[in-house]
């Protein structure tokens, strides 16, 4: 009795064990069914479930349907043969036995069409398992589309770069050689097994000074900038020399940051050849090395196609030196040759670099004044020249006093052809000669009325500052969507006590040409910075005070000093002081720039770029420079009615100066039109009619108090 119980008892723990079993076993099953659901609803890959027997679609995920523009409701219980997609796949159900046969089948690239007829491109798997005593098949399908497109084009743009005769290069950021084209092995001798894994100073000849810029244009690549069409020579492998042209670019990872260089060069040896050979021609006087007739005309060819494109003047200017045949007949032809030497260097002094001066022949003389604004600009150099002949010439003992005559034709209302300009710029001289020598004649005789009233307005405009002549008229500078004013432009009149208020388009030209301007800037900037001393002790609300300086004023190596005192004379606190300087002043010498800036910046003043949009400015230039303000040009916004591409300019020079934290700001706005533009555009301020024309102190103070 006792063993029928202890047998029945172990049974029941037996069954209780199970059951136990049982239901942990389902729960974990449960739980590994909710992990597969969620993993099968969020793939990023489409998964199909199919009925190995029957090819029926019995589950499918949503990655899937959204490829294939099909709803699930649409693909159960179908079978896989009747939905287009798969037609490459399963084609009839005899084509579905192989899915149904191998347990694992792979295509690593098959078309796919979806539903609206686009044709993409599949990694299709299926695997076969055993589920419930029931077999299915799981079909893994990758969308391979965008990776096989990438592909092709990567594969293009190595056929293109290895089949260019340029010479492609890549290397790190250390100057380490690693890709190389076939142009590279043809222009440089070697082959890519031979340079892969070295130092791109293999191409680089010694420096006979021992310099070498390899580390200086690898750090310029490092900072981001792209340098283009950069000559230099480089050394093939049989050791021979080659003039390449070079221009660097920076690579750059997916994340934006710099990991290498590529560069692309060409041969450049035969253009170089053929420059010499032309240079070695008989383009210039034996005597004097300057160009010679056929080299001026081929310059004033040049000149005149530019001034006619540009609708620029240009002045030539016929010279020879007052009884010069004397010198020859009583001192000698060596005697006379050293002379025209040395002339020759004397008119050399005179001219500016872009400017052309040769010797026509015996005695004569022509100068090419390029690019001139006005006939004045020609008084300037004439009055040089002359200036220069004064000093007597010491040659071989001989103290000769000699004086030049010159004739001067303007382009184009002198003539349009280099015959008539040269015909009449020589019957100019000959009036020059007829007045006594020593002098200049323009051919247009109403030019040389005009060239008296210049001397007459130059020598009246020196005294305007002693005689307090000079006064400041202000414009404001608004926030273009407050129209509250920030700042007021310091603007020069000048009240003549017999032409009356004269604008600066009418002296300033003349006070550059002659130095002056130098003085007037000064002045206008004292003025200027004691006007707001004296607003602010009258209770006007506080602005700033926009100052322009010239080129001249810019170089002068004195401007710190000058503007350290005008603030320490006037007492006014330097952040109200903004500095313009205009963007081609601020190109001319970037060192210079930097310099003069950045030792007025440490005197607390502000700086704005004035006129920009008409230089050759550099964005990497620009990020090197202390400078708080853009002026778009008002040239760029008067045209953009007329000149569709200014308005993209303008977005484009918004969109960068906020880039670099910077304030734009528009000069001569005319009209809400306009306004509304520039606003929607994302321009900071503006100044211009539309708000206010330029007014005296009076005006200005009465229009503070209007709008504050």
């Amino acid at each position: 009795m006792a063993e029928k119980i202890k047998a029945h008892l172990l049974k029941e723990l037996l069954e209780k064990h199970a059951a136990v079993n049982m239901a942990e076993e389902e729960k974990t099953l449960q739980a590994s069914e909710i992990r597969y659901r969620r993993l099968f609803e969020t793939a990023q890959d489409g998964i199909l479930i199919l009925d190995a027997d029957t090819g029926e679609i019995g589950d499918v995920n949503p990655f899937l349907t959204d490829l294939l523009g099909y709803s699930k409701d649409e693909l159960w219980g179908k079978k896989l043969w009747e939905i287009g997609p798969f037609k490459d796949i399963a084609a009839s159900k005899e084509a579905y036995e192989e899915l149904q046969t191998k347990e694992y089948i792979r295509y690593e690239d098959l078309p796919l069409e979806t539903r609206d007829g686009q044709l993409r491109d599949v990694e299709f798997v299926s695997n076969v398992y055993q589920v419930n005593n029931k077999r299915v098949i799981q079909c893994n399908i990758r969308d391979i589309t965008e990776r096989k497109r990438t592909e092709e084009a990567l594969l293009q743009l190595a056929a293109i770069v290895d089949s260019s005769d340029d010479a492609i290069v890549g290397k790190t950021l250390d100057g380490i050689i690693v890709s190389w084209n076939s142009g590279a092995e043809h222009i440089y001798g070697y082959t890519a097994e031979e340079v892969l894994g070295r130092p791109v100073s293999l191409l680089i000849p010694p420096d006979p000074d021992g310099k070498d810029e390899t580390p200086s244009i690898l750090e310029r690549i490092r900072q981001g900038e792209r340098i283009a069409s950069y000559e230099t020579v480089y050394r093939r492998k049989d050791g021979s020399l080659i003039d390449i042209s070079l221009t660097i670019s920076p690579v750059r990872n997916y994340t934006g940051k710099i990991i290498g260089a590529s560069s692309i060069s060409r041969d450049i040896t035969e253009r170089k050849k053929m420059e010499e050979i032309i240079r070695r021609q008989a383009y210039h006087d034996a005597l004097t090395g300057l160009p010679n007739r056929m080299l001026f005309f081929d310059h004033l060819t040049l000149e005149i196609a530019v001034a006619n494109r540009n609708r620029k003047k240009i002045a030539v200017m016929f010279m020879d030196l007052d009884n010069f045949k004397k010198i020859n007949d009583t001192l000698g032809h060596i005697v006379g040759d050293k002379l025209l030497k040395e002339a020759a260097n004397r008119l050399k002094a005179c001219v500016r670099e872009a400017d052309t001066i040769a010797r026509i022949g015996g005695d004569e003389f022509s100068i090419l004044l390029a690019d001139i604004i006005q006939p004045g600009d020609a008084v300037v150099i004439s009055n040089k020249i002359l200036e220069s002949f004064k000093v007597p010439y010491v040659i071989n003992e001989h103290e000769i006093h000699i004086s030049t005559s010159i004739g001067i034709s303007i382009y184009p209302q002198d003539g349009k052809q280099i015959d008539d300009l040269m015909k009449n710029a020589d019957t100019a001289m000959y009036q020059a000669k007829e007045k006594g020598r020593n002098n200049f004649q323009f051919y247009n005789s109403d030019l040389n009325a005009v060239t008296h009233e210049r001397i007459t307005l130059e020598n009246r405009m020196r005294q305007s500052i002693e005689h307090s002549e000079l006064v400041v008229y202000y414009q404001p500078q608004v926030d273009i969507i407050s129209r509250k004013i920030n700042c007021a432009e310091a603007l020069v009149r000048w009240q003549h006590p017999e032409l009356g208020l004269l604008d600066p388009v009418h002296f300033l030209p003349l006070a550059d040409e002659t130095g002056f301007i130098t003085s007037i800037d000064t002045w206008v900037l004292h003025t200027a910075c004691a006007q707001v001393k004296a607003w602010q002790h009258a209770g006007v609300p506080p602005i700033c005070i926009s100052v322009n300086l010239s080129s001249r004023q810019f170089q002068n190596p004195n401007l710190v000093e000058i503007v350290s005192q005008v603030l320490k004379e006037t007492d006014i606190d330097p952040r109200y002081l903004d500095l313009e300087i205009s963007e081609n002043v601020v190109m001319q010498d970037i060192d210079l720039t930097i310099s003069n800036l950045t030792n007025l910046a440490a005197l607390g003043v502000r700086f704005s770029i004035d006129d920009f949009g008409t230089g050759q400015s550099s964005i990497s230039r620009l990020k090197k420079l202390p400078i708080q303000k853009i002026k778009i040009d008002k040239s760029i916004i008067s045209d953009m009615a007329v000149i569709p591409d200014n308005k993209d300019i303008i977005n484009a020079i918004i969109a960068m100066s906020h880039n670099l934290g910077l304030t734009v700001m528009a000069e001569g706005v005319e009209s809400e039109d306009q306004v509304a533009f520039l606003r929607s555009g994302g321009c900071d301020e503006m100044q211009g009619y539309v708000f206010s024309k330029a007014l005296p102190i009076e005006g200005f103070q009465e229009l503070i108090k209007l709008k504050s």
